[in-house]
């Protein structure tokens, strides 16, 4: 059933390891010598270590495994790996402390210490599979569904639907990721339950992308529709003579009325009301000339990623509603953990009108305590304010946006945080008439607001 909520800042070895998507399995751990009779290796050295067999050549991860920054037990996150991932076994490897249990810990990338009770030897290269991995329909990692009214009973066979009683019920609204369809009208949950497809609403995830910038229009003549439909009129006291579609990108000019833009290849108007339109800005001052960051205006509901001075990307997004538990904060922030998915709920928060279960996530950016960009499989209305207090993205602009922001999540692992040569790339949210706060390192937690 769904989770409390939790800020994932407070999480510990343990609880990445809950809330990441991982799968256990034994295996029997390598013959490790001593602790006193082990050394510090560098990648430098040819040989393995002589408690690896000769034809090594990755170290397979036989159960889901935390990261460290530092080879101790004592040492906060560096990120999580999937099961049978297989990373190099050429890294730097330690002797573990004597409150740990891991025999030795192996780096596997430059801040990234796995301990060595959760790998074995293989004869195979080293592999990981690039994450989230996508349903067959190739948009989001799972089949996404909203629990109807009333609720959705659960068995835990897919045989004993409808047969017997439910051994598991979710609640009304909780939305839910499913994979697979063993037969008829039945579904598999993430958690390995099997529900009824009519007890799902299941959500047909929006294909809207915003458009990388290569310099062959000025970013301020790029607008969206946010509306269901936009009126084109010959002027703003004329009928409507034509409609523009939600969603539809166009190169727009202001008009001779103020609030109103023309359309290129439309005779007449439109109001800028209905249109989310951004305006390129100058890089905080901590930006360096060539950085990535990025920027969001709550006001034009719009989001451009920059490399220094220069925008790359753009799009439109929705971010919280204007209610006191749910604005978007404004200010200047960094990167601070990426998730390939996660569950986002506020089971247990009292603080909330209501609560909410948003199952499997993906591509999620934590920049402010619990507040994240990620996609949104659950609606289309971009440019409008939707969300809890998150940066909802549509699924490409949100994967899009992932793998270009650091720190940099490699393939066969589940969620990353920066390093000392991978930092979290910088994020400004603001609204047009207000000055953001300058970046700082926030520790406070937060109650989860999202999506």
């Amino acid at each position: 059933m769904p989770d409390r909520a939790l800020d994932p800042r407070s999480l510990t070895v343990t609880g990445l390891l809950l809330t990441a998507v991982v799968f256990v399995a034994s295996a029997a751990a390598p013959q490790l010598l001593s602790a006193e009779d082990r050394h510090v290796r560098s990648s430098e050295d040819d040989a393995l270590p002589d408690w690896f067999p000769a034809n090594t050549r990755s170290l397979e991860v036989i159960e889901g495994a935390v990261l460290l920054h530092e080879p101790h037990s004592k040492s906060k996150l560096r990120g999580s790996l999937l099961r049978e991932t297989r990373v190099p076994a050429s890294g730097q490897t330690v002797a573990a402390d004597e409150a740990s249990d891991c025999g030795y810990y192996l780096e596997i990338r430059s801040n990234a210490w796995i301990c060595g009770r959760k790998l074995r030897p293989s004869d195979l290269p080293p592999k990981g599979n690039p994450q989230p991995r996508l349903s067959v329909h190739g948009l989001v990692p799972f089949r996404y569904g909203k629990v109807r009214k009333g609720g959705a009973p659960a068995w835990n066979r897919s045989s004993d639907v409808n047969q017997t009683s439910p051994t598991a019920h979710y609640r009304e609204g909780f939305m839910l990721a499913t994979q697979g369809r063993p037969g008829n009208d039945v579904l598999r949950t993430r958690d390995g339950n099997f529900v009824r497809e009519t007890d799902l609403e299941v959500f047909e995830p929006s294909r809207f992308q915003g458009v990388e910038l290569d310099g062959t229009y000025g970013i301020t003549e790029l607008a969206w529709v946010k509306e269901l439909r936009a009126s084109v009129r010959p002027s703003p006291i004329e009928p409507v003579a034509d409609r523009l579609m939600h969603l539809s990108r166009h190169l727009i000019r202001d008009a001779y009325w103020p609030g109103w833009v023309e359309v290129e290849g439309k005779e007449g108007v439109v109001a800028l009301g209905s249109l989310a339109r951004p305006t390129v800005v100058p890089p905080p001052e901590e930006v360096e000339p060539d950085e990535k960051w990025i920027d969001v205006d709550l006001d034009s509901q719009t989001l451009i990623a920059y490399e220094g001075p220069t925008p790359v990307y753009a799009t439109t997004i929705s971010s919280g509603r204007r209610r006191p538990d749910r604005e978007t904060p404004v200010g200047t922030f960094r990167v601070w953990a990426k998730f390939s998915t996660t569950k986002m709920d506020n089971i247990g928060n009292k603080n909330t009108a209501s609560d909410y279960s948003a199952d499997a996530v993906p591509w999620v950016q934590f920049f402010n305590g619990s507040i994240a960009l990620h996609a949104a499989y659950w609606h289309n209305s971009w440019g409008n304010r939707m969300s809890h207090g998150c940066i909802n993205l549509a699924p490409k602009d949100a994967r899009w946006i992932f793998e270009w922001t650091g720190p940099y999540l490699p393939d066969g692992w589940l969620s990353v945080r920066p390093g000392s040569t991978d930092p979290g790339t910088l994020i400004r949210v603001r609204e047009s008439d207000r000055e953001p706060e300058p970046a700082e390192r926030r520790t406070a937690r937060q109650p989860l607001r999202s999506p």
